[in-house]
């Protein structure tokens, strides 16, 4: 299991699908579950109950009845802070991954620029491939040319 979930981040597949040991919720789902606006603790009729929205209905979360809400407040107010702290890891984590990929997407973006074998007409469309996110305008600006010359090589791929 933790060797798949290294597999994945290696391949930079996003984790929003991707479930943990530790609580068996996407990232999605603990979005949900850690915006306080989709909790509510409701009185029927004999106990109070815990309930949270789930994809847009409500659904039962406490698995007993609490006599009083002070009870059932002290649980949410126990559960959000853990369901926060997993979901600011997981995309801390996503977000790191993302920062080296760009960062090496950059480092061989100067690469490309640095050969002196290779004609600008290809330097320009390795770089455009490489870094997808630039404008033409900023491609352009990086290989020392004009904007018309970027957009005409360009056109043809």
């Amino acid at each position: 299991m933790k060797k798949d979930q290294k597999e994945l981040l290696k391949d930079g597949v996003r984790i929003e699908s991707k479930t943990y040991t530790l609580h068996k919720y996407s990232t999605d789902d603990l979005a949900q579950l850690m915006d306080v606006r989709n909790h509510r603790i409701i009185h029927n009729k004999f106990n109070y109950v815990w309930e949270h929205k789930f994809n847009g209905e409500w659904i039962r979360r406490s698995i007993m009845d609490y006599q009083d809400s002070k009870k059932a407040y002290s649980h949410l107010r126990f559960w959000i802070p853990i369901w926060s702290k997993e979901y600011n890891k997981r995309v801390s984590a996503i977000e790191m991954i993302r920062m080296k990929q760009e960062t090496a997407a950059w480092s061989e973006a100067i690469n490309i620029l640095n050969r002196d074998y290779l004609k600008k007409a290809e330097k320009v469309r390795r770089v455009y491939r490489l870094l997808s996110d630039l404008t033409k305008k900023e491609v352009a600006e990086l290989t020392g040319m004009s904007y018309i010359q970027v957009k005409r090589i360009l056109k043809n791929d």
